[in-house]
């Protein structure tokens, strides 16, 4: 609660930044990330939005792989840390706009009940558990 406040009463670094950093650490990565959005939650208790832009050489048949997908999870976990977000939403496109699946490579991670269509939902315990070391 005091991190959430301290955001909000100029103590700490303004959620905008702190989703930026996460933004700047998936691009920075040697994951394939070409783009990534991150947007912060409205809320104490809302979703923390992650939308990436993958390198075409990491894709499989316009998916991407579950090592791959692994490593995006623990960036953002990790870089979400102090957050404390309800919950995070991911969504994976290539360079051209076309959507990624993340269906097979969420299952492959014991996480494909959490895939619904095009998004993959995360939440606040399952996010804690990916920044694990």
């Amino acid at each position: 609660m005091v991190t959430g406040l301290s955001a909000c009463f100029g103590f700490g670094p303004p959620l905008a930044e702190r989703a930026a950093k996460i933004a700047a650490a998936l691009e920075s990565s040697e994951v394939g990330v070409l783009l990534a959005d991150v947007a912060p939650p409205a809320s104490f208790t809302g979703s923390l939005s992650v939308t990436v832009t993958l390198d075409e050489d990491v894709l499989h048949h316009s998916a991407i792989s579950a090592e791959d997908l692994d490593r995006i999870l623990e960036i953002v976990g990790r870089g979400g840390r102090d957050l404390r977000v309800g919950s995070a939403v991911y969504s994976a496109y290539d360079s051209e706009g076309r959507e990624v699946s993340l269906s097979n490579a969420a299952e492959e991670l014991g996480l494909g009940d959490n895939v619904s269509g095009d998004f993959m939902t995360l939440n606040g315990s399952q996010l804690e558990k990916l920044a694990a070391p």
